[in-house]
C-alpha cells in the first residue's frame, strides 16, 4: 500500500485531536498527535523526559520507549544548538524522517495533527524525499466563536479583541496554505459536522485517503494510541474507558491528575464515553463578547459559522 502522511491543519481548539485519534484508530493508521512539539521533549536537559513523550500511556510506552530510536529523532528534530539544527537540515535533504515512523509503527498511514502551516511547509520543503509518500491535508474548521471562547476560558486576561485578532491571523495563513496545496489531496472539514455526524464525515475522509472505512474507528478510546500532546479533554475519554476494565493504578491516577491541568475537567468528567458536540460557547460567551467578535471577524467566520437551534441555546 502507498505510504501516506495526513496533515491536520486548524486553529487551536478546532477538534484536531478528535479527528487525529479517530483516524489513528484505523487498522492501518498511526496517530502521532502534535508531532511538532516533539522537540520540546527531545531538547530537555535529561533524557528522562523522553519517557513521557506519549500522552496516553500511564508510564512505559511500548512505542516511544521500545520501538523508536532516540538518536534518529534527535538528529532530525533537535534544535538544541545551531549545530543540531544544521545536522537535521542536512539529514532531511537525503531522507524523509517520516520514513522511520512508517517503519516503527508498521502502518501505511501516519497522521500528524501539528496544525501549523509553517510546520507542514518545512516538512514538505525537500520534495525529492517525498517520491514514495503521498501527503494529504485536512483543514479542520470550527465556528470562530467556539474557538475564541475556548481560548478565553484558558486565557481570560487576553480579552475578546486580542483573541479574535489572533484567530483571524491563523485563518488567513491557513486559507493561503490550503489554496496552494495539491487539489486532489485535500479536504475541508468542520468540527461540528464531525462531532454531530461522525460516520458520514469519516467515511468521506477515508474515501479521500483511499482506505476502507472501519466502523470501529469511531470508538477511538478502545484502541491503542501513543499520541503526543493534543487536547487533554478528548484524551480523557481513553482514561475513562480504561478505568472501566482495569484497576486504577498509581501511574494512571498520576496521568489523569497531570492531564487535568490542561482542560476543563468538570465538563469532561460528567461526559459519557462517546463523541459529543461541544457547544459550551453558546452559554459561556457573553452577548457583548459575541457582538465584539462579529464586529471584528463576523465576515471571516461565515464559512465556519454553525447555526444553533433555539433548543440548543436554551
Amino acid at each position: 500500500m502507498t505510504k501516506k502522511i495526513v496533515f491536520i491543519m486548524g486553529p487551536g481548539h478546532c477538534g484536531s485531536t478528535l479527528l487525529d485519534l479517530i483516524l489513528g484508530s484505523h487498522s492501518d493508521a498511526f496517530s502521532l498527535g502534535e508531532f511538532h512539539r516533539l522537540r520540546q521533549q527531545l531538547d530537555k536537559p535529561s533524557d528522562k523526559a523522553y519517557a513521557h513523550i506519549c500522552g496516553v500511556c500511564e508510564d512505559h510506552c511500548p512505542f516511544w520507549n521500545d520501538k523508536v530510536s532516540l538518536p534518529i529523532l534527535k538528529l532530525f528534530y533537535s534544535k538544541r544548538t545551531k549545530l543540531h539544527s544544521g545536522l537535521g537540515e542536512a539529514a532531511r535533504y537525503f531522507i524523509n524522517p517520516y520514513q522511520f515512523l512508517f517503519k516503527w509503527s508498521e502502518k501505511s498511514v501516519v497522521i500528524d495533527s501539528s496544525k501549523h502551516p509553517d510546520w507542514f511547509t518545512r516538512q514538505l520543503s525537500k520534495r525529492h524525499t517525498w517520491r514514495n509518500i503521498e501527503p494529504y491535508l485536512i483543514y479542520m474548521g470550527r465556528d470562530g466563536r467556539a474557538v475564541v471562547n475556548s481560548y478565553l476560558r484558558k486565557y481570560p486576561d487576553r480579552g475578546i479583541k486580542k483573541v479574535t485578532e489572533n484567530w483571524m491571523r491563523q485563518i488567513n495563513q491557513m486559507n493561503k496554505f490550503y489554496d496552494e496545496f495539491s487539489e486532489h489531496r485535500k479536504i475541508r472539514m468542520s468540527y461540528e459536522n464531525l462531532a454531530a455526524n461522525p460516520e458520514n464525515t469519516i467515511k468521506a475522509t477515508c474515501e479521500l485517503l483511499g482506505i476502507e472505512y472501519e466502523p470501529e474507528m469511531l470508538q477511538y478510546w478502545q484502541h491503542d494510541h501513543h499520541h503526543i500532546f493534543g487536547n487533554g479533554g478528548t484524551r480523557s475519554l481513553i482514561y475513562k474507558y480504561k478505568k472501566q476494565f482495569q484497576p486504577e493504578s498509581h501511574a494512571l491516577r498520576e496521568r489523569i491528575k497531570h492531564s487535568k491541568q490542561f482542560y476543563s475537567s468538570q465538563y469532561y468528567d460528567q461526559l459519557e464515553v462517546a463523541i459529543k458536540l461541544d457547544l459550551r460557547w453558546v452559554n459561556e460567551l457573553s452577548k457583548d463578547a459575541v457582538e465584539d467578535f462579529n464586529l471584528i471577524a463576523g465576515e471571516m467566520n461565515k464559512p465556519f459559522e454553525y447555526e444553533i437551534e433555539q433548543k440548543a441555546r436554551a
